[in-house]
């Protein structure tokens, strides 16, 4: 039997009758360690022993290796200890009447730049100098870096007392969403903020944040009449069972109290449902009963807000022309990205220097909630005895 070399590749099988081929690669994909630690992608090229299907052989599968072959790692920054540039070291919003609001929980969370990365969008990009609260978990140094250049950023840690551990999954953590009014009282750079913008911190600011404020305010902040006296503003969900977004809210610190209290009721109610948008539908239920005390408003999703996969992230990169709010779930379908691209994409999006680039990464958050704020579980569990 004639010997074919291999190209440096972990596999060959011969048929028995020696005229067919099959070259066997197996790769570590990035995407792979994500979504199953075992597995592997298999790809199969097969060719007759004739040179033109040889050479073919030879130009495809180094393009398809270095396509598919993880990026080289860099040498590990603490982005605790790096010089973020923000321009707004000599800008304090003391009379602001707006906020932005992020919540930022658990130990990979913390570990990650998840935070950075929004903060950067939303003061290069969205062009919004105003005070943004960051509600966390970590340690007070985590983000001490942050706080010393942007005098805007407001570090709040929850009160041990607001956690529930009852719930499912990341439920603790999103149950603070709920408290976006109750915490402005926490810091007084806030007590003058009047709106509260809730973004999911794996969302980045492509566009100036003003005009998206400016028409929500406009179209959606009129006056709401005297059957609904409380008003939260969602976007438009992506599935029919599921008619809103969690990720994006608006509520007014005069009406909305209601709201984000019935809200927190439903999923304290339902402590086996992991989606805090089951609560969110069931006051939509509500609504149109004539005691109900809560409206939810639903706008739509463009020209505002897009969900960026591998396809939206390459096409806006060649663009560069950015939606308002571009929402990269910090999920497996930010794995399904590939680093090169997402690299390519914030830095572009996001200026930033080469410093700043070792540290960006991708969005691969799963937060658990057996980690963050053991001792407030704790200190919770010691006075239920």
């Amino acid at each position: 039997m004639r010997k074919h070399r291999s190209f440096e590749l972990q596999a060959i099988a011969a048929s028995s009758d020696c005229k067919t081929y099959e070259t066997i690669v197996l790769i570590q994909h990035p995407r792979a360690q994500s979504l199953n630690d075992c597995a592997r992608l298999v790809f199969i090229q097969c060719f007759k022993r004739r040179r033109f299907l040889n050479l073919a052989c030879l130009l495809v599968m180094p393009l398809v290796l270095w396509y598919l072959w993880p990026s080289p790692e860099l040498p590990y920054i603490d982005p605790a200890t790096l010089y973020w540039n923000f321009p707004v070291a000599n800008f304090t919003a003391s009379n602001a009447k707006r906020a932005l609001f992020l919540l930022s929980m658990g130990q990979e969370a913390s570990e990650s730049t998840i935070v950075e990365r929004c903060l950067l969008s939303i003061r290069r990009r969205g062009l919004y100098l105003g005070p943004v609260i960051v509600l966390t978990d970590a340690p007070h140094t985590r983000y001490r870096s942050l706080a010393g250049v942007d005098p805007n950023l407001v570090l709040l840690k929850p009160p041990s007392q607001d956690w529930k551990w009852n719930l499912s999954e990341d439920m603790p953590y999103k149950r603070f969403k709920t408290y976006s009014l109750d915490y402005l009282q926490l810091d007084d750079r806030l007590k003058n903020v009047e709106l509260v913008y809730y973004l999911d911190v794996d969302i980045v600011v492509g566009r100036p944040l003003r005009f998206w404020f400016d028409h929500v305010e406009r179209t959606y902040l009129s006056d709401h009449g005297t059957h609904h006296p409380s008003q939260m503003i969602f976007f438009k969900g992506n599935y029919p069972w599921r008619p809103l977004q969690g990720g994006q809210f608006l509520v007014e610190r005069k009406s909305s109290q209601p709201c984000l209290e019935r809200w927190r009721y439903h999923i304290d109610s339902h402590p086996d449902d992991p989606k805090d948008q089951s609560a969110l539908t069931l006051i939509l239920k509500e609504q149109n009963t004539t005691d109900s005390i809560c409206h939810l408003t639903i706008m739509p999703q463009q020209p505002y807000l897009q969900f960026l996969d591998k396809t939206s992230m390459k096409k806006i990169s060649r663009s560069q022309d950015y939606p308002t709010l571009m929402h990269i779930k910090n999920t497996e379908d930010a794995d399904w990205i590939p680093n090169r691209i997402q690299s390519r994409f914030f830095r572009q999006l996001l200026y930033l220097s080469p410093e700043e680039e070792r540290v960006i990464g991708k969005a691969q958050i799963h937060p658990s909630k057996s980690w963050s704020f053991s001792s407030a579980k704790q200190e919770e569990e010691e006075n239920t005895r």
